[in-house]
């Protein structure tokens, strides 16, 4: 049953950040692609993404760190719609920040893989040194308008993602 779940895990991502890239672009974040599936009567695809990753590493992960982590990722897709909520702002990044710090700790002490946490931080560092060379994303801003931004988080977050998915693997 594990195999089973690491499968969906890897294939949901792959999905939806294939299905994001190719109808709507790079986004300056993972969590924004949000506001462009709301426009198509979508959102709710990001909130199924978010559990179809997260929940499976719940299961699959044997420790208190990526557990926890995952679960305060999933509050990210239930807090999707956070531009207009003081509240939901502040869960959707506690989720997020809180599930990366988790994350990079249970790589750290629970695998013992210190020199891959302390690479993630690096990786962290050089992309947002070199956001200005990375593509741009394509924004659509609380009025409607579409503008330019930065894709530095979404690049980010997919070395996150990519992290979780192989220690998990690490553990099948």
């Amino acid at each position: 049953m594990i195999p089973a779940l690491y499968i969906l895990m890897i294939t949901v991502f792959l999905y939806f950040i294939s299905f994001i890239l190719v109808r709507y672009g790079i986004q300056k974040s993972i969590s924004h692609s949000f506001y462009r599936l709301k426009e198509d009567n979508l959102g709710v695809l990001f909130t199924v993404y978010i559990v179809g990753f997260a929940y499976p590493a719940t299961i699959i992960a044997d420790n208190i760190w990526i557990t926890s982590a995952a679960f305060l990722i999933m509050i990210v897709g239930i807090a999707r719609d956070y531009r207009d909520s003081k509240v939901l702002t502040f869960l959707h990044l506690f989720g997020a920040y809180g599930g990366v710090a988790l994350c990079l700790g249970g790589i750290w002490l629970h695998y013992n893989l210190k020199f891959m946490s302390i690479g993630m931080v690096a990786s962290f560092i050089i992309i947002y040194a070199l956001r200005k060379y990375l593509p741009m994303a394509e924004t659509i801003e609380e009025d409607g308008t579409v503008k330019k931004d930065y894709s530095h988080i979404f690049w980010i977050e997919v070395v996150v993602y990519l992290s979780i998915a192989y220690v998990l693997h690490l553990g099948l």
